[in-house]
């Protein structure tokens, strides 16, 4: 395991040197409690100036009213950092199906670009089909964003988070980071996320933690959970071994599927819903019993529950290439687009009519076939 004592002194100095932001509210996925919602408004309150607190007025009508054309500006936006992983995961098609495509990482200008297009956003995720670890100017971003004031947070495989790294992190007290961890067998996280280390991942979290604790930062750190046939019963164990690590949160998801994908991969979906009950029932009591703060965000391919889904009411996905679609799990620009901020106005994009159209098809009673397998439908963003 990564050493902390060696640079504790040395990171004490540098991260007097950095100005807090936000207070950080545990914003760790896209899924806010009551307390944390509340504590955002009432700081944005006291924070905002005459037209910010005109604009959060707009978006909360639109977010109550969802409009097809909307006079407010986003809030929140989630921008690809890169589209390179250096894992092959299973049921993952950027290293599969898009594997001989050419891929890039954001560039801080193009960066800076699309964070001037978003005036009044509060929270940005740095995090789309890539690992964001691999793009050499993520900290950079991190420091832009935080200068912002934004809250700010990524999602991550943590194979490449070295030393260096982990201490940007917690000096610029990034908000969240959370972990995708399919498995605590390392046999069957190494089936699941090929070419991933599950020794490597876990000493590098370790020493994440260990710092975080030791500099008293308030970065939450988080793991996230791919529910599939091949480890839903591992659950519990999972819960009591992150616990022992003193990870903030669990949250568990489904694997989502878009396109062919639902007929190739169905085989990672769990169908058993007795299955699923016990697990969860078994998983919720193991949960209270270590006090661990357990998050299910889905469990199967769910066909009639009720759309709550407010994403294209609330900000916009941003690839690397500089297209505009409706959320992360439609990421994938080839499926669905907007245009290309890169080329036209946000502003424009924000409600043209291909955007205009999509969000009457998601009012509608019938779901949109894009949206057909998504583990967020019935999930709103704030």
């Amino acid at each position: 395991m990564l050493s902390v004592k060696e640079e504790t002194q040395n990171i004490k100095t540098r991260s007097s040197n950095i100005r807090l932001s936000l207070n950080r509210d545990k914003y760790s996925n896209l899924t806010m409690s009551f307390k944390s919602k509340s504590k955002i408004i009432i700081k944005l309150l006291f924070k905002v100036n005459f037209r910010e607190l005109y604009n959060l007025f707009l978006a909360y009508l639109t977010m109550k009213r969802q409009p097809l054309k909307i006079k407010s500006s986003p809030l929140f936006l989630q921008v690809e950092t890169t589209n390179k992983c250096n894992f092959v995961c299973k049921m993952c098609y950027v290293n599969r199906e898009r594997k001989n495509e050419n891929k890039k990482n954001l560039s801080v200008k193009n960066f800076k670009y699309i964070l001037k297009r978003f005036p009044f956003a509060k929270v940005i995720i740095l995090h789309g089909a890539g690992e964001p670890l691999i793009n050499p100017s993520l900290i950079e971003m991190i420091r832009i964003a935080k200068k912002r004031e934004l809250i700010t947070g990524f999602f991550s495989n943590g194979s490449l988070l070295n030393k260096k790294i982990a201490n940007d992190i917690i000096c610029l007290n990034l908000d969240w980071i959370t972990f995708s961890v399919d498995s605590i067998s390392k046999e069957m996280y190494e089936f699941i996320r090929e070419k991933g280390n599950f020794d490597i991942l876990i000493d590098n979290m370790k020493y994440l933690l260990n710092l975080r604790n030791k500099l008293r930062k308030k970065t939450e750190i988080n793991v996230l959970m791919v529910l599939m046939s091949y480890n839903i019963k591992e659950l519990p164990k999972l819960l009591q071994f992150f616990n022992d690590l003193r990870v903030d949160k669990v949250a568990v998801q489904r694997v989502h599927l878009t396109g062919d994908d639902l007929k190739r991969f169905s085989k990672f979906l769990v169908t058993d819903k007795d299955l699923i009950k016990k697990i969860r029932l078994e998983s919720e009591r193991k949960a209270n019993q270590i006090r661990t703060k357990l998050v299910f965000q889905s469990y199967f391919l769910e066909r009639n529950q009720k759309r709550r889904c407010d994403w294209p009411w609330v900000g916009p996905f941003i690839t690397v290439e500089g297209f505009v679609t409706p959320c992360c799990v439609l990421s994938d620009y080839r499926i669905i687009n907007f245009g290309n901020l890169f080329e036209e106005e946000f502003s424009e994009i924000w409600n043209n009519k291909k955007y205009q159209n999509f969000r009457k098809r998601l009012k509608s009673s019938k779901r949109p076939k894009e949206c057909f397998s998504c583990p967020y439908y019935s999930k709103t963003v704030f």
